[in-house]
């Protein structure tokens, strides 16, 4: 990232040593090998840098108060920060027997992560009480339905079967 005519120009790419994650609140934010960062939007000087995080390939929404909910790929699962950068919630993982959140969304009372991978082939929702942190499944969802849920604004009303040839031809590995 570097600053130019009071313009902010940055990579736009994610890999597990940097990640763009939004422009909100006049700040940019990223994720740079696994701690998150917000900067000025006007200039490009840093405003905090929270290194608790650890995560990468994240999924993330943004709250009424410029609170940032947050999960890693590979972990953690829920991580919250407030708009000035500390850190409110940290949970490496809810359910051993669910992995790989995929999406954050804010609720106003609560957060709402949906776990793509399962023991039992499906997927679930939890919701997380931003009160006190505590946690429960919400839905199971099968991995179809989780599919046609995510992608569509990438594909469309496509059924689960065309989004698995789509991401095959793109050379994508998954697991089905």
């Amino acid at each position: 990232i570097f600053c130019s005519n009071n313009c902010i120009f940055a990579r736009f790419l994610c890999d597990r040593k940097f990640c763009r994650i939004k422009i909100f609140n006049k700040k940019y934010y990223f994720l740079e090998e696994g701690n998150i960062i917000a900067l000025n939007l006007l200039d490009g000087s840093k405003i905090w840098e929270n290194s608790e995080f650890g995560g990468d390939g994240v999924a993330f929404d943004f709250g009424k108060d410029g609170e940032l909910y947050i999960c890693g790929f590979h972990g953690p699962e829920f991580f919250a920060v407030d708009a000035d950068g500390n850190t409110l919630a940290n949970i490496v993982s809810f359910i051993p027997e669910y992995w790989w959140p995929c999406k954050v969304e804010y609720l106003g009372k609560n957060v709402r992560v949906s776990m793509d991978g399962s023991d039992f082939g499906k997927a679930v929702d939890i919701e997380v009480d931003l009160e006190d942190y505590s946690y429960d499944i919400v839905s199971e969802l099968t991995q179809d339905e989780l599919l046609k849920e995510i992608l569509p604004m990438q594909y469309g009303d496509r059924e689960p079967t065309e989004i698995k040839y789509l991401y095959e031809q793109e050379n994508m590995e998954m697991e089905w």
